[in-house]
């Protein structure tokens, strides 16, 4: 007769001891990721570092190059509109005469730090209709975009979306939730349109292994956008 091969049998105690252990490892990993979290949200000086977009390529504010595409971690955003009543000039950094900061799909209030705000709300605002400059709008509106350029720094920059690029960031938002659950769940790919101008769009997307401690600072970050207003 054929030899019978012998079977380990795993008690029930054993069984237990595994699970207890898997446990306990599980615990101390989390227990880690909370500790970076935590320090990383006291250290968090977010975000008036703003990321270049100027020329259709990216530099980050300690004025490294990325070239024309980089990888990002989008933490939250908000809606902005700035007022200047002549022409902008990039190369003058001067104070817009009114502007708000909000929370996207919220009313937007001119900011307190205005001195003379041009109506009580964006919404009543002249420079904010259609056709109060040619073709668009007097005020600039945009989107900004708290983020984590991944390899770079764990602090959060900004990253600008002008009005001209909000369609295309809504469209790919939804996607990046649709199949995310999260926008910081997944590392997206930032890149530019075919358009003159420099209108960034987002593209691609694979899992952030170090979303738990993204996430743990995403609040934060929005709010200190919404505090420079």
């Amino acid at each position: 007769m054929p030899k019978e091969e012998e079977v380990e049998v795993i008690t029930a105690a054993e069984t237990t001891e595994l699970a207890e252990i898997e446990a306990t490892e599980l615990a101390n990993i989390e227990a880690e990721m909370k500790a970076e979290a935590a320090a990383m949200k006291e250290n968090l000086t977010v975000t008036s570092s703003k990321i270049s977009n100027s020329n259709k390529k990216f530099t980050m504010p300690d004025g490294k190059e990325m070239g024309d595409t980089m990888e990002l971690v989008i933490l939250g955003y908000i809606d902005t509109a700035t007022y200047y009543p002549g022409v902008y000039n990039s190369n003058k950094h001067e104070a817009p005469t009114c502007y708000a900061f909000g929370e996207v799909g919220k009313p937007m209030l001119p900011s307190g730090k205005v001195e003379k705000p041009q109506a009580p709300s964006c919404e009543e605002c002249a420079n904010s209709q259609f056709g109060s400059k040619g073709d668009g709008k007097a005020c600039n509106e945009s989107y900004q975009v708290a983020v984590i350029v991944p390899g770079e720094s764990d602090t959060p920059v900004t990253l600008t979306i002008a009005a001209t690029g909000r369609g295309s960031f809504n469209t790919s938002m939804s996607a990046i939730i649709n199949n995310f659950g999260h926008p910081a769940k997944a590392i997206v790919t930032a890149e530019f349109t075919e358009k003159a101008y420099p209108v960034v769009k987002l593209t691609g997307g694979r899992p952030n292994p170090d979303f738990a401690k993204h996430y743990s600072v995403s609040k934060a970050a929005v709010a200190t956008l919404l505090e420079q207003g």
